[in-house]
């Protein structure tokens, strides 16, 4: 099987974390590039615009295959969630603009793939990353470690 590439996505209007990670035909995971993309606008709709501009740009930059983008999370600010939702939305479209296929995956399933319960903490997360990918970097920030363990998700899935 060829080498595969997947840009995983943690969408977030102020923080939206990413990674791309590729699979090697040997089975080896490399973490390529990862980080967090923050919107300087105040206004809900410039941010969108904000992210999605730099998402699009991490798509014309990178060969991808596939993009994993996180669900939204319906915890307890209903408002928040609908708003992630236009944003999770318009990452989609760039993502089918560019050709690529698209999983979206539960926060829960990721952290079963991760650690092995549903419920892990960041920390567990961030912890267990270091199992998978042997180049991970020294110091994580959070959004960017939940977009990791994102896009090596979707290898298990």
């Amino acid at each position: 099987m060829p080498a595969v590439s997947v840009l995983g996505i943690d969408p977030g209007l102020n923080k939206t974390g990413y990674a791309i990670i590729k699979k090697e035909e040997g089975g080896e995971y490399i973490l390529l590039k990862s980080g967090i993309f923050r919107a300087k606008s105040k206004n809900f709709e410039d941010k969108i615009f904000e992210i999605s501009k730099k998402i699009e740009n991490l798509l014309k930059e990178n060969i991808l295959t596939l993009l994993v983008i996180e669900d939204i999370f319906r915890g307890l600010n209903i408002k928040s969630a609908l708003k992630s939702a236009h944003l999770k939305g318009a990452i989609i479209f760039l993502a089918k603009k560019y050709g690529l296929e698209i999983k979206v995956v539960a926060p829960t399933e990721v952290k079963i793939i991760i650690t092995g319960y549903g419920r892990a903490d960041k920390e567990q997360i961030k912890r267990n990353l270091k199992n998978f990918i042997n180049n991970l970097p020294k110091y994580l920030k959070e959004d960017e470690s939940d977009a990791i363990a994102i896009a090596l998700s979707s290898f298990f899935l």
